[in-house]
Parts: C-alpha cells; sequence; structure tokens
C-alpha cells in the first residue's frame, strides 16, 4: 500500500488517537507530495530548478486539516506550487538576457547597458532557492537627472521617466505577485528618492495581502521595456 493510500485512515499501532489528513486535499501545483512520520508530515517536491511554495512540509493536525499555506505578506493559499524566480517586465536603457517569463533556481540574468548610460548595481543575477535574485536593482543611468534613475525592480513596471526634484515615479508588481517597499517615490532636493527601494515578492496568483496589490495583467515575456527616456520637458 503506498503512502498516499495509507494517510487516509487511522494509523496502525498508535490506537486510532493519531489525526489522520487527506493527502488528496492538498495537491501541490506543478509538483508532488510524499507522506512521512507515519502520515503526519507532507513533504513537497518540484522538478529541479523550482521550489515548493509558500512552504516545504506541512503537517496533520488534530482537526484532521493539514497545516495552512501562509505566504510573507499574504492570505492563506488554497494550494501549493512549484515556483521558480520572476522575470523582468521592463529595463530601461539596456538589455538582459536570458529573456524568459520565469526563472529557474542557479539561472542568471545579465545585464547591460546601451551606449551613454553606466551600469550601477551588479552586472549578473541569479535565482535563489527562495525565490528571491541575489544582488540590489541593475540600473542604466545617464547621470542627468537631479536624482539617479531610482531603476525598475525584477517583476514590476514603472511609471514615470523624470527625475527631477519633486517629480515621481510609480511602480506596480506583475500578476501572482505583491509590493514591499514604496510603491510611489518623489525625487527631493537633497537628490536622494523619498521612501525605500521596492521589490515584488511571490503571492497567490492574482491575489492581495499587505502590500499593494499586483498587476492583473502586463507582459510576462520577459522581454523589458528599453528606451531612451527623455530627462526634459513636463513633469510626468
Amino acid at each position: 500500500m503506498g503512502p498516499t493510500q495509507m494517510a487516509g485512515r487511522p494509523l496502525a499501532g498508535l490506537g486510532g488517537d493519531a489525526p489522520s489528513c487527506d493527502p488528496q486535499a492538498a495537491p501541490i501545483v506543478g509538483g508532488s507530495a510524499r507522506l512521512q512520520r507515519q502520515g503526519q508530515m507532507l513533504v513537497y517536491q518540484c522538478p529541479e530548478g523550482q521550489f515548493p511554495y509558500p512552504r516545504p512540509v506541512r503537517e496533520c493536525r488534530s482537526n484532521g486539516r493539514w497545516s495552512p499555506l501562509n505566504p510573507p505578506g499574504g492570505r492563506p493559499l488554497a494550494k501549493a506550487e512549484c515556483r521558480g524566480c520572476p522575470g523582468p517586465l521592463e529595463f530601461d536603457n539596456g538589455h538582459f538576457h536570458p529573456r524568459q517569463p520565469r526563472y529557474n533556481i542557479s539561472q542568471t540574468l545579465t545585464f547591460e547597458c546601451f551606449e551613454g548610460y553606466t551600469l550601477r548595481g551588479p552586472h549578473n543575477r541569479t535565482c535563489l532557492p527562495n525565490g528571491k535574485w541575489s544582488g540590489g536593482m541593475a540600473i542604466c543611468d545617464d547621470g542627468e537627472g537631479q536624482c539617479p534613475d531610482p531603476g525598475i525592480p525584477i517583476g514590476a513596471t514603472k511609471d514615470g521617466q523624470h527625475y527631477r526634484v519633486e517629480d515621481r515615479v510609480r511602480y506596480r508588481c506583475g500578476r501572482g505577485l505583491v509590493m514591499f517597499g514604496s510603491k510611489e517615490r518623489t525625487c527631493q532636493e537633497s537628490g536622494a528618492w523619498s521612501g525605500t527601494e521596492p521589490e515584488c515578492r511571490g503571492d497567490e496568483m492574482g491575489g492581495g495581502g499587505r502590500g499593494a496589490r499586483g498587476l492583473e495583467g502586463g507582459p510576462q515575456s520577459g522581454a523589458g521595456r528599453q528606451l531612451h527616456p527623455p530627462r526634459a520637458g513636463p513633469h510626468d
């Protein structure tokens, strides 16, 4: 009898006192699950290069239900899923490769700038086992703004292309991602941006939670916006 079949009934040798949870009630999208500890623990497994989100293990509780899936900053999920790292939606004044909607663990993104722009931040970023990218934002800047180019987090889009005092930029995360940090930032007289650098993290597909709600649509091809934005002209 396989482990999945064993989990749906009281366990022999435990006097029927141990809770019984149905593994069929706790699937993982894109992966598989196996029982451990005599059916009291469910362990998720994903294909190479992906990880179980939001957690790899669930425990059978006394009420006969599996422990909930609570992602950081989000509401409980109905199902676990196998994930990698999100891809860039936009990248100003340069290009990146390879272009994919999602990336597997250990894959590397390489950023390069157009002529006349200087790269701030890492040339390469690597997809980590927790679904985040190594290093900080890669930004191509020509140094003409009163504030430096604030960049675009991976998985986000940005509105606002002028970086003078009191100019603002606004960010939105792609579908299935939740924003942490400031979704709107203002160029200050000090030459620094208000707020904190935003970051888009995984959450329930199309769901909310703490932070800004993700953008429901938007490109998922990984091909970023590659423009030479003007620095002069009316405010956004």
